[in-house]
Order: structure tokens, then C-alpha cells, then sequence
């Protein structure tokens, strides 16, 4: 888990599920390899392939990244999403009135960040992968 706070607000970002790792990796091929390319602005390669992708795909990514996180409120901390009867496909309810457009990208962003950082290469989370500990 980690800790941020963005906008005044604290969070707490605990990692994805195992296949919600892989499910976000393999969404977010496409955005990787735009990333990945040596261009001027490779962010902005990665919005314009992010925003090729289904709105569904965009909405499954965004509510997997946006699963773990939690904002404390008073003493407590309240998860960010609710689905009540949406599935992961559909755009889910913000329990919070007062996020912008640009503290909900943080939020995927740094979400994705914690949960695949042993995933993604070097150069887009600059973070050094650990290794794996060989079980022998």
C-alpha cells in the first residue's frame, strides 16, 4: 500500500489482484508500446492510443485501476468507487463530489504505477523492476 495526497486529499493505494494485473497489462498493451517509442512526447503517444481504445476498454482500465484506492474522510478511509449493480464495463460512482479531471488521471496513473511496476520497463515508471527471488 501506498500513501499520497493529491489536490489536499489523502489516499491510500493498495496493489491490484494478481488478474487484475494481468488484465490491466494486457489493456494496456497499446499504451505501452506508445509509450515505449522513441518520440518527442511519448505521453502524449500514450493519451492518443488511450484514446483509440473502446469506452468500454477505457472504463474497464479505469475501474481496475481505480479499485484499490481509498480516501480518508474524517478518521476513516471510504473507497473511491462503488459499482452497486455496474459491471466493470460501465463508468462507476464516484463517491466523491469534488474530483477533477486531472486528480482522477493522478489517481489511475499512480494506481497503475504501484500495482505494475515489476511489470512495466524501466523507462516509464522510473523504478528498476526487483528481481524475483529464486525458491531454490
Amino acid at each position: 500500500m501506498i500513501e499520497e495526497t493529491i489536490s489536499g486529499h489523502n489516499y491510500r493505494i493498495n496493489k491490484m489482484g494478481a488478474y487484475e494485473q494481468l488484465e490491466t497489462m494486457a489493456l494496456l498493451a497499446p499504451v505501452i508500446e506508445a509509450m515505449s517509442k522513441k518520440t518527442a512526447n511519448p505521453i502524449l503517444g500514450a493519451i492518443e492510443e488511450l484514446g483509440r481504445l473502446p469506452r468500454e476498454t477505457r472504463n474497464t482500465l479505469f475501474n481496475l485501476a481505480l479499485q484499490p484506492v481509498h480516501r480518508q474522510n474524517g478518521k476513516n478511509w471510504t473507497p473511491f468507487i462503488s459499482f452497486d449493480e455496474a459491471s466493470i464495463a460501465e463508468r462507476p460512482a464516484i463517491n466523491f463530489d469534488d474530483i477533477a479531471g486531472n486528480e482522477l488521471g493522478q489517481l489511475v496513473y499512480k494506481s497503475v504505477e504501484h500495482s505494475l511496476s515489476n511489470f512495466l520497463p524501466e523507462s516509464l515508471t522510473g523504478e528498476t523492476p526487483s528481481p524475483e527471488k529464486d525458491p531454490s
